[in-house]
């Protein structure tokens, strides 16, 4: 019996510390303006629950709006991101277009100049894209990797070992080290397979 009565005691003892803890807003209020509590009536439990019910509800809406205009503004930042990005890779490509025009409205007919000028708008094409992380996958004489290759041909060859790139179709690029485009490749078959 002495044992539950100090049980009781102990609990009673308890829920005082954690109602001293968790203050209603209406006390939280009092204690932060002393002179304007003591103008306050005193609210029964039930009034003080709904008071205290309908802070929490408009703390909860205030904290969805807040989150809801942060999703909002974040996705609103990705897309100029995305934009900003589009136009930096597009005005070095329009520099490229312009130098192409250039090429074609020359006086100049013979081949040879032709050439070089095009020649000149690749490296220039080259520069460009290895500037936006874009390089191109060695392939010819190389094993063959299907993560960076796609066989399109197998061929018999003596100069080169089986399984193995002998020519590039088509090149590939990486992006950043990821596989943008895999390269275009015939592919040396083993002697067994023929």
């Amino acid at each position: 019996m002495a044992h539950q009565e100090r049980d009781a005691s102990t609990d009673e003892a308890q829920l005082e510390k954690s109602a001293e803890r968790h203050a209603s807003p209406r006390e939280e209020m009092a204690a932060a303006e002393p002179e304007q509590a003591e103008d306050l009536p005193p609210l029964d439990e039930a009034e003080a629950l709904r008071v205290e019910r309908d802070a929490l509800r408009e703390q909860l809406l205030r904290r969805a709006a807040e989150y809801e205009n942060f999703r909002k503004r974040t996705a609103r930042e990705w897309q100029q991101q995305r934009e900003r990005a589009a136009s930096e890779v597009l005005r070095a490509m329009l520099e490229i277009s312009d130098n192409l025009d250039r090429a074609l409205d020359a006086e100049e007919t013979d081949a040879e100049g032709l050439r070089k000028g095009v020649e000149l708008i690749r490296q220039q094409l080259h520069v460009e894209l290895k500037r936006f992380g874009i390089e191109p996958i060695e392939a010819a004489g190389k094993p063959f990797d299907p993560t960076e290759h796609e066989a399109v041909l197998m061929v018999d060859s003596e100069e080169v070992e089986a399984q193995h790139v002998v020519d590039v179709v088509q090149p590939g690029y990486t992006l950043h080290g990821m596989v943008l485009r895999p390269a275009r490749v015939t592919v040396a078959r083993d002697a067994t397979d023929a």
